[in-house]
């Protein structure tokens, strides 16, 4: 497994050129990111060489552990998704045309660092909410939560009644 996605621009020809990456658990705890549990991700780059830039076609395919919002328990979440990047050789032109997102070279350096664009992109592919199919979360914790030891929920019928009555008080 890789936890780095580094691409070396030296030996690049002037056409399609292909990568394959394997990311685990590793490359996300490079981040210190504890909602990531486990992963299993497939990233395949397609680099494409023109005069002038670089084009990386990326796509991520895979699953990611995260705990379950419902219960804490892990919960395995396909994750697919895809991004394409630029990077350009000529500085004079500054302005990407859509759909790519611009990423820059540091002074000196001949390989292209994609890690933060890849673990980026890997998380906003997460849903939004993240539990188990129905009748898959942990009882034991469903249970709890639905028991009378569970702290209380807030009224909702008033939800500024008690500082209504603070209020009162303090102007008697």
């Amino acid at each position: 497994m890789n936890d780095s996605v580094v691409i070396s621009l030296n030996g690049l020809r002037p056409s399609e050129s292909f990568f394959n990456f394997h990311l685990g658990k590793e490359f996300f705890a490079k981040f210190e990111n504890e909602d990531i549990l486990d992963a299993d991700l497939r990233l395949e780059i397609v680099v494409d060489k023109q005069p002038g830039h670089v084009d990386f076609d990326c796509r991520i395919k895979g699953t990611l552990t995260v705990p379950c919002d419902r219960c804490l328990s892990p919960v395995e979440m396909d994750v697919e998704t895809s991004g394409l990047f630029r990077l350009r050789m000529d500085a004079s032109r500054s302005t990407v045309e859509e759909p790519y997102e611009e990423v820059f070279l540091p002074d000196g350096k001949d390989e292209l660092n994609l890690n933060q664009e890849i673990y980026d992109y890997s998380l906003l592919a997460l849903p939004l909410q993240r539990f188990h199919d129905e009748g898959e979360c942990d009882s034991a914790a469903l249970d709890y939560l639905s028991s009378s030891d569970a702290p209380a929920a807030p009224s909702t019928d008033a939800p500024f009644s008690d500082l209504a009555m603070l209020l009162n008080d303090n102007l008697k």
